[in-house]
């Protein structure tokens, strides 16, 4: 093939390539946003949780490229700002999964995220 008869293929610039990477990531960030609230909130009503006074909270990590977290904390009482500033501040620990959920959670994990 002569150079004369090479055609150059049209590409996107690079402003145009990043904007749509920036806003495939803003549309999966709000959709994995939105699915761990739902893990939140069936985790937060589900009776183990309640029995052991234990509360789901959403944290977002700052500058990680999957920023959603879940934490859980004791939190009779208390709403989750409260209860997410005190864990912040490190006046609460984070608390573990209770045993009864440990054989379900990757079930409602499934549930939440309707795998």
């Amino acid at each position: 093939m002569s150079k004369a008869s090479y055609q150059r293929v049209p590409r996107r610039s690079d402003s145009a390539a990043q904007h749509i990477s920036t806003e495939n990531s803003r549309r999966t960030g709000v959709l994995v946003e939105r699915l761990r609230s739902t893990l939140v909130e069936v985790l937060n009503d589900h009776a183990a949780m309640k029995a052991a006074g234990l509360q789901a909270l959403e944290y977002d990590r700052p500058g990680l490229h999957n920023p959603c977290l879940v934490v859980l904390v004791e939190g009779r009482g208390k709403s989750a700002a409260e209860l997410l500033t005190s864990w912040l501040a490190g006046e609460i620990e984070e608390a573990p999964l209770p045993d009864e959920l440990e054989h379900v959670i990757a079930e409602l994990v499934a549930e939440a995220y309707q795998i």
